[in-house]
């Protein structure tokens, strides 16, 4: 029976280290804010992206561990989300909440 996780860890290499983020699994309200936040609706009809900034909010809100990065001397955690680099969060973000699959079967 499948069960749905407690976290979701995801690893990203950064040149010949792996960096791991750890995130609580997003609440189907936070998920459907996320998803209707990446895109603003204006006058006339025009549509305004803001994707970069709605992942990287995403990712400060799920984010509950870091493994193997710091900032100097200092190690990183959740505490210093406004450490880790907004590309990173993009990514991590698109890939894991975005750009992901399920196989249906009928």
């Amino acid at each position: 029976m499948a069960q749905i996780p407690k976290s979701l860890t995801i690893t990203l290499v950064v040149g010949d280290e792996e960096v791991t983020f750890q995130f609580r699994p997003p609440t189907n309200p936070e998920l459907n804010h996320f998803l209707e936040s990446r895109f603003d609706i204006g006058r006339h009809g025009k549509v305004k992206g803001r994707a970069l900034q709605a992942r990287i909010d995403f990712f400060d809100l799920l984010l509950i561990g870091v493994d193997n990065l710091n900032d100097g001397d200092d190690p990183i955690t959740p505490a210093h989300v406004d450490r880790i680099p907004m590309n990173w969060k993009n990514d991590v973000i698109f890939r894991c909440f975005e750009d992901n699959e399920v196989d249906v079967k009928n």
